[in-house]
């Protein structure tokens, strides 16, 4: 169902507020910051602002370029299952990162040297 008809029956008090929110798939919540955003702003209040808008969480281009270069150089043929990743839990950063045939000792050795 349409925003404008769901409002317009919530307005004529033949909906409830939860009734026009659930015939939109929202909650009470939404459907009442959607009415905010409709009468202070009219149908373009309702677009979706989010789309277009580059990630905040976007990898910048030049480390794209070298993660795609040693792959290419380095690293062909290897996928996720031969990655090793040594990640700090309390700054969520990755300390250390390569490619290995398979885990094991060795190799977590070699992250703990590494970090």
């Amino acid at each position: 169902m349409r925003f404008e008809e769901a409002y317009g029956g919530w307005q004529s008090r033949r909906l409830t507020q939860e009734e026009a929110a659930r015939l939109l798939g929202v909650c009470e919540r939404t459907f009442r910051r959607y009415v905010d955003r409709y009468e202070d702003e009219g149908l373009d209040g309702l677009a979706d602002k989010r789309l277009g808008q580059v990630s905040a969480q976007r990898a910048p281009v030049d480390e794209v370029v070298r993660t795609e270069t040693l792959y290419r150089e380095r690293y062909r043929g290897r996928n996720v299952k031969h990655l090793h990743v040594t990640l700090d839990d309390a700054a969520s950063e990755h300390c250390s990162t390569f490619f290995v045939e398979e885990e094991g000792t060795a190799s977590s050795f070699q992250a703990m040297a590494e970090v």
